[in-house]
């Protein structure tokens, strides 16, 4: 029976591996990034992979997707494929924020996005 996984950041890095690696050893793969435009085009030819949008930044979005929005996606992955499994058995939290010498303006804006993601899950 296929398991299904969701993943934060999969638009790059060790997100988008991951991905990979799970849809080849034929899980249920719930692909989220903030910008669903930027996923690797290879994903769209793989039956068991969902990109979806998730920004780890939005309290309200995450909300959202937990409420209902992310759950009903991942059963329509678990539809297609046949499994009568929960919706999720594994979640991998690799969505990151980038930090880049030489823009401190940027660094201390990214620097309060990530307070404000350790903040919502203290």
């Amino acid at each position: 029976m296929s398991k299904t996984v969701l993943i934060t950041g999969a638009s790059t890095g060790m997100g988008e591996a991951l991905t990979f690696e799970y849809a080849a050893r034929g899980w249920n793969v719930a692909a989220t990034m903030r910008d669903t435009a930027k996923a690797n085009p290879a994903f769209a030819g793989l039956d068991n992979v969902l990109v979806t949008c998730l920004d780890v930044t939005d309290t309200a979005g995450i909300e959202r997707a937990v409420r209902g929005d992310l759950v009903r996606s991942m059963a329509a992955v678990a539809d297609v494929t046949g499994t009568d499994e929960p919706p999720l058995h594994l979640a991998v939290a690799t969505a990151g924020l980038e930090m880049v010498r030489g823009r401190f303006a940027e660094l201390m804006d990214e620097y309060a996005r990530w307070e404000k993601v350790t903040a919502a899950t203290d």
